[in-house]
C-alpha cells in the first residue's frame, strides 16, 4: 500500500497529480499490491475529473443558453416595434407599405405615385440638428473642476478680511494670514483648472480620433428615421496604427478608446425598462463574416477560446431566420440574396459569482455578490467565448440611447417618419387622385353603337385620323359615337395636396418654408430672418437638450472615468464634471451674431484675463461659422500670451497722460511767465535808477513817481500765480477721479 503517513504522524491524501504523472514503466516497476492500488486511484481521479468537467461544461452551457434565451425572448417581444420601424423606413425611402403596394398593383387603372416629402423634412431637420450640435466641427462639451463649496466659502471669507489677519488652520494648526489662505486656495483652484483643461484636450483628441461627429450623425439619422439612435463607447477595439519613426515604419497596437454607432436593429435592452438606466441588462447582436469572426479571436480577452474559434470556423456560417431583415431586403430590392453570417451576442449585465468562477474569472466566492459583467456568446450553440467583469470601476455600461421623441413606456422612441405618417398618406392619396383625374379628364369616355358603325382597320381603339364605316346606309353617325366628358377636379385635389404638405411642414418642424424659393418675403430682411430663426431654434431646443442629456453628458462622463482609470497621465486626473455645450451652441446659431458682436463690444473695457478674450472671439467665430482653430492661438499659445499680458504693467491711459502733459505745460508756462515778470521787474528797477540819475533824485523818489507801473507788474505776477494754482488744482482733481473711476470730471 502507499505510505500516506507524513512526518509527525499526520495523515495526508496521496498526491494524485504526481501519481497521474507516472509513466507506464514506472507503474509496472511498483509492487503488485501498490500497482493495483495506484491504478485504482488514478482511475478514480480520471473518472472524477471527467465528471467535474462534464458538470462544468453543463454549467457553462447553461450560462450561454441563458443569454441566448434572453435574446430570443426580447426578439419576440418587439415584433410590433420592428413592424413600425419597417413602415418608417419604407416611408423615408419613398415606398408604400407592402400591403398597400400590393393593392395598388392589383388595380387595372390608377397612379402609384409616392411623393417623398418625409425624406425631405427628415433630411432638413437632420442637417439643422447637426449644424446646431457641431457648428464648426468643434467639441460640444467642456470639462470643469467640480466646485468645492467649502473652498469657495473660505476664499470669500479670506477676501473680506484684511490681508494680515492671522487665522488658525485646523485643530491645533499653525495660524496663517488671510492673504496666504486666499493665495493657497487660488493655487488649488488653478491646479484643478489645469487638470480639467488637460482632461478636456485628451478626450477631445480621443473623440476626434474616433470620428465622433460622423458617428453622431449616423446616430441622429437612426433617431430621425426610426425614432432611436444608439451610441457605444468608450471601447477599445485593439486596432493597430502605423508610426513613422527615424525613417522606419512600425506597426503598434492602438488601445485608444473609441465610439461606434450601434444599429437599433442589433440592440436588445430590457424591454420592460423605460430608460437605459432602468435596463436590467443589454444585449448587442453582431453579424460577422468568416474573416471578421477569425480576427475577433485576436482581440484581447479571446485568447483562451482559441480552440472554440477553430471549432466554430470549421462549420459554415448560417443565415439565421429574421423576418425583419427579410422585409428590409424586400424594401431595398435585394430579397432572395443569402447573407450567411456568424451570429454573436454581446451581453452586458449582472452575472452571479459562481458563473464567473466557472468561466475562469478570479473573483471572491461570495454568493451574496452579483457582478456587472460582459459575456460574448456564439448564438449557434450557446458557447461562451469571453467573460470578464465590467472593465469600468464605475460599472457603467457603454451604451447611450437617443430618441427623437421619447416613448414614456419604452426605451425605444418615435421618429419624424412616424410623426409624419398620416400627413404623408394624405399627400400621397391626393396626388394619386390628381393624377387619376387628370388622366381620365383628358381622355374622357366614348360610347359606340357597333350595330351602326365599325372601324375600318378592325381595331376598336381611339386613334388619329380613324375611319369608321356605317353598317347601314341610313345610319346616323352622330348617334353611333357618343363622347362623355369627365369633369376636371385637378385644382381642388391639388389644394388638398398643398394643405397636406403644409401640415407636414408644421408637424415636421417650423421653418421648413424657409427652404428654397418658397421662403416668405419677411426673410429678405436681416431682422425678419433673425426672428424666424430664433423661433425655429426654440423648437429645435428640445432635440438639442435631449442630445446633451442622453448622449453628450453620459458619453463624455464615461470617457472621463476611463481616463481616470486607465490613462498613464496623472496630470489630467482630478475631481471633474462634464458640461454639455449643445444648448450654448444653439444660442450662437443664425441670428445671434449681432448679439455676440454687441456683447463683445460692451465687454471691451471690462478688465479680464486674455484667455477669456480668446473665448469670446471663439464664440463670435462659431456664430459666424468660421474655423477659429486656424485664426486664433491654440491653448498653449493663449497661455503664453496671457501670462505675458496679464503680468505686464498697467497700460498707459491716454486721458491720464493728457492731464499729466497739461500739468507739465501749465508748470512750464508758469515758469516762463514768472521769468518774464522778473525780467520786467529788473527792467523797471534799471529804469528807475536811470531816471533818478538823469533827474538828480533818489531811486526811492523815482519809484514813488512811477509807483503805478510797479503795481501793474506786481499785479500781473500775482494774477499769473493764482491762475496757475487754480489750473493745477483742477487738473489734480481730474487726475484723481480718473485714476479712481477711469473717467474724467
Amino acid at each position: 500500500m502507499i505510505d500516506t503517513q507524513q512526518p509527525g504522524g499526520d495523515i495526508a491524501k496521496p498526491d494524485i497529480e504526481a501519481l497521474m504523472a507516472l509513466s507506464e514503466d514506472d507503474l509496472m516497476a511498483l509492487p503488485a499490491e501498490v500497482y493495483h492500488e495506484v491504478s485504482q486511484l488514478i482511475a478514480d481521479a480520471q473518472e472524477s475529473a471527467k465528471a467535474q468537467a462534464a458538470a462544468l461544461q453543463q454549467r457553462l452551457n447553461a450560462i450561454g443558453q441563458r443569454v441566448v434565451g434572453l435574446y430570443t425572448e426580447r426578439l419576440g417581444q418587439r415584433n410590433e416595434l420592428e413592424l413600425r420601424w419597417l413602415e418608417d423606413i419604407r416611408r423615408y425611402n419613398g415606398q408604400y407599405e407592402a400591403a398597400v403596394e400590393v393593392k395598388l398593383k392589383e388595380r387595372d387603372y390608377g397612379s402609384r405615385m409616392f411623393v417623398p416629402l418625409t425624406r425631405r423634412i427628415v433630411d432638413i431637420v437632420l442637417a439643422r440638428m447637426c449644424d446646431l450640435l457641431w457648428p464648426t466641427e468643434e467639441r460640444g462639451f467642456a470639462v470643469d473642476p467640480s466646485p468645492v463649496p467649502s473652498l469657495l466659502q473660505a476664499e470669500a471669507l479670506a477676501t473680506r478680511l484684511p490681508p494680515e489677519t492671522m487665522l488658525p488652520i485646523g485643530p491645533g494648526g499653525d495660524p496663517m494670514s488671510a492673504n496666504a489662505i486666499m493665495m493657497g486656495i487660488r493655487e488649488l483652484r488653478e491646479e484643478a483648472r489645469e487638470k480639467a483643461n488637460g482632461m478636456q484636450r485628451e478626450i477631445d483628441d480621443q473623440l476626434r480620433e474616433a470620428d465622433f461627429h460622423a458617428v453622431g450623425r449616423a446616430t441622429l439619422q437612426d433617431a430621425m428615421v426610426a425614432g432611436t439612435g444608439v451610441m457605444k463607447g468608450p471601447m477599445v477595439l485593439g486596432r493597430t496604427k502605423r508610426v513613422y519613426s527615424e525613417g522606419k515604419l512600425t506597426v503598434k497596437e492602438d488601445l485608444t478608446p473609441t465610439v461606434v454607432s450601434v444599429s437599433f436593429w442589433d440592440f436588445f435592452p430590457d424591454m420592460s425598462a423605460r430608460t437605459i438606466k432602468e435596463s436590467e441588462s443589454d444585449i448587442e447582436r453582431h453579424r460577422l463574416t468568416k474573416a471578421q469572426f477569425a480576427s475577433l479571436a485576436k482581440q484581447p480577452g479571446f485568447e483562451r477560446a482559441a480552440d472554440e474559434f477553430r471549432r466554430i470556423l470549421t462549420t459554415p456560417a448560417a443565415a439565421p431566420a429574421d423576418n425583419a431583415q427579410d422585409q428590409l431586403k424586400v424594401a431595398s430590392g435585394t430579397q432572395g440574396i443569402k447573407d450567411p453570417k456568424y451570429l454573436l451576442l454581446e451581453y452586458h449585465g449582472p452575472i452571479e459569482t459562481q458563473e464567473l468562477i466557472d468561466l475562469g474569472v478570479d473573483v471572491p466566492d461570495d454568493n451574496l455578490l452579483v457582478y456587472e459583467g460582459v459575456l460574448w456568446v456564439f448564438e449557434g450553440d450557446a458557447t461562451v467565448l469571453k467573460a470578464i467583469i465590467n472593465p469600468m470601476d464605475t460599472e457603467a455600461r457603454p451604451y447611450s440611447v437617443y430618441c427623437w421623441r421619447k416613448d414614456p413606456g419604452c426605451i425605444f422612441g418615435f421618429g419624424l417618419s412616424h410623426e409624419l405618417a398620416d400627413t404623408q398618406e394624405s399627400a400621397n392619396s391626393s396626388m394619386r387622385a390628381a393624377m387619376d383625374n387628370m388622366g381620365l379628364s383628358v381622355g374622357g369616355m366614348v360610347g359606340i353603337n357597333d350595330k351602326l358603325v365599325r372601324p375600318e382597320n378592325g381595331r376598336w381603339t381611339i386613334e388619329p385620323n380613324k375611319v369608321w364605316r356605317g353598317q347601314k346606309a341610313e345610319a346616323d353617325m352622330t348617334k353611333a359615337i357618343v363622347w362623355y366628358e369627365i369633369p376636371s377636379r385637378i385644382n381642388e385635389i391639388l389644394a388638398v395636396f398643398d394643405r397636406s404638405k403644409q401640415l407636414m411642414d408644421e408637424i415636421g418642424g417650423p421653418g421648413m418654408a424657409m427652404q428654397g424659393q418658397e421662403a416668405p418675403s419677411y426673410l429678405d430682411t436681416a431682422r425678419g430672418a433673425s426672428i424666424a430663426y430664433n423661433a425655429a431654434n426654440i423648437w429645435f431646443r428640445r432635440g438639442v437638450t435631449a442630445w446633451d442629456d442622453d448622449v453628450t453628458t453620459p458619453m463624455v462622463g464615461r470617457f472621463v472615468d476611463w481616463n481616470m482609470q486607465y490613462s498613464p497621465k496623472d496630470e489630467i486626473k482630478g475631481d471633474l464634471h462634464v458640461i454639455a455645450r449643445g444648448r450654448s451652441a444653439l444660442l450662437e446659431a443664425e441670428g445671434q451674431m449681432a448679439k455676440m458682436a454687441t456683447f463683445s463690444a460692451a465687454s471691451k473695457d471690462v478688465p479680464m484675463p486674455f484667455k477669456r478674450r480668446i473665448n469670446q472671439l471663439k464664440a463670435l467665430g462659431r456664430s459666424m461659422r468660421l474655423e477659429t482653430a486656424e485664426l486664433l492661438p491654440d491653448d498653449a499659445e493663449t497661455k503664453a500670451i496671457g501670462d505675458k499680458l496679464d503680468n505686464a504693467p498697467p497700460p498707459v491711459q491716454p486721458e491720464i497722460e493728457r492731464i499729466k502733459l497739461r500739468q507739465a505745460e501749465i508748470a512750464d508756462n508758469g515758469a516762463q511767465r514768472a521769468h518774464e515778470l522778473r525780467l520786467k521787474q529788473m527792467e523797471f528797477n534799471l529804469r528807475a535808477a536811470e531816471i533818478a540819475s538823469n533827474e538828480r533824485m533818489s531811486i526811492e523818489e523815482a519809484r514813488k513817481k512811477y509807483g503805478l507801473e510797479a503795481f501793474k507788474v506786481t499785479s500781473e505776477m500775482e494774477n499769473a500765480a493764482k491762475q496757475r494754482d487754480a489750473d493745477a488744482r483742477s487738473l489734480n482733481a481730474e487726475l484723481a477721479v480718473k485714476v479712481q473711476t477711469g473717467s474724467g470730471v
